[in-house]
């Protein structure tokens, strides 16, 4: 799992990685590589196609992280998957996020959740869920029915 203590415990692989990928997209057309780019961040986060939001179910297992994304009206489903994803500073609103007893490896830290199925996440070091300092922000309708 990425440690919590940020992206520099990367070392210095991050030039080598760039290096190497711009080394696989050499002699592709620019449609090849914006179809190429657009399926490993479909992989990274969500899945689009036909309007569907979920994640996507096949990908290769390395970790990720995303940093200060905006989620809107996606379905996450984590469950019985090894993600090796963390979400540093992210916002969800109105967001779906299915995590069962099976969902290892995955970490949630400063992020924002707005309208969304979930009202806490319990952390579980013996499983990699990482859960640390997020914001739960309450329905617009409670938040109504609170002020009449």
């Amino acid at each position: 799992m990425i440690p919590l203590g940020g992206a520099r415990a990367m070392g210095n692989s991050a030039p080598t990685k760039s290096f190497l990928i711009r080394e696989r997209l050499k002699g592709l057309t620019s449609a090849e590589c914006l179809k190429i780019a657009e399926r490993k961040m479909g992989e990274a986060v969500g899945d689009r196609r036909h309007g569907e939001r979920e994640m996507s179910p096949e990908g290769p297992p390395e970790e990720r992280v995303i940093y200060r994304k905006r989620f809107q009206a996606y379905q996450f489903d984590f469950r019985g998957k090894i993600p090796f994803t963390r979400f540093d500073r992210c916002e969800f609103v109105k967001c779906t996020l299915l995590i069962d007893h099976g969902t290892e490896q995955l970490a949630f830290t400063k992020c924002v959740f707005k309208d969304c199925n979930i009202d806490k996440l319990e952390p579980d070091e013996k499983r990699g869920l990482y859960v640390r300092d997020n914001f739960f922000d309450r329905p617009l309708e409670e938040r109504r029915a609170e002020l009449e």
